[in-house]
């Protein structure tokens, strides 16, 4: 893993720093994306707090997120058992990926001073 490093993003006209050791146009992508999602979710209900939009949104990508794995699990369980060599290197890549995000620190979320 690299050496941690502060990336500004702007969430909902915030700006958040975000400690990390991924490359900052990942991050980037990532703030865009929450962005987006909470714009939905508040677009859809602007009566909802700042606090319920942020649950919502959270809950909404936790479903995107495991139907996207159930998806994978899925399609590896249409790859032919004769085909053994690729069926071990999906379940390799799928164990490799999981533990690695495991092993990950959560990127921690600061809100930026002003003299930042």
């Amino acid at each position: 893993m690299g050496d941690k490093k502060k990336v500004a993003v702007k969430i909902r006209g915030k700006e958040y720093v975000i400690a990390c050791t991924e490359d900052e146009e990942y991050i980037q992508k990532l703030a865009y994306y929450v962005d987006r999602k909470l714009n939905q979710i508040t677009n859809a209900n602007p009566l909802l707090s700042s606090d319920m939009a942020a649950i919502l949104t959270s809950v909404n990508v936790a479903d995107e997120l495991l139907k996207a794995i159930e998806v994978i699990d899925k399609l590896k369980q249409k790859i032919p058992s004769s085909d053994l060599e690729l069926k071990q290197y999906v379940d390799n890549f799928c164990k490799v990926q999981s533990e690695e995000f495991l092993k990950k620190e959560e990127p921690v979320m600061e809100t930026a001073s002003p003299e930042e």
